[in-house]
């Protein structure tokens, strides 16, 4: 018999033997570029620039995070509403690199930090609010 996997677990593993997935947005460290419920169409990462946005494994996470810097094989990335870059990511860990975003089945754009991310960052009730307002 064949255990189950989990689908953290099933998402690693077709990024790491595809190279591409799409997965679903679960938290608020990218807000509003990024809302829980949006589709994430994730490619391979070929050549990574400041402000795409990429898909690496953390602490038991997938981890989608705009890069900040980029030199030589690694990247320094932050989500949007963060206040503190993460710790640097070897361009070798990286998963693949967001090339496309769905939004309530409708292509949105999250080339760019959105200034509002900057007035919402480390107010997690804040961004919680602004979102279920958008949602109505």
């Amino acid at each position: 018999m064949v255990a189950l996997q989990s689908k953290h677990d099933l998402a690693l593993e077709l990024l790491q033997t595809a190279g591409r997935a799409t997965l679903p947005v679960t938290g608020f460290s990218m807000f509003p570029a990024l809302r829980p419920g949006d589709l994430l169409h994730i490619g391979p990462h070929g050549s990574i620039a400041e402000g795409d946005v990429v898909v690496y494994h953390r602490h038991g996470r997938l981890i989608a995070h705009r890069v900040i810097r980029h030199s030589a094989g690694c990247v320094v990335t932050r989500g949007d509403r963060l206040k503190h870059p993460d710790s640097p990511v070897p361009t070798s860990e990286i998963l693949g690199r967001v090339i496309g975003v769905e939004r309530r089945g409708q292509p949105v754009e999250a080339r760019k930090r959105p200034v509002v991310s900057c007035l919402l960052s480390g107010s997690e009730l804040a961004a919680r609010i602004l979102h279920r307002l958008s949602r109505l």
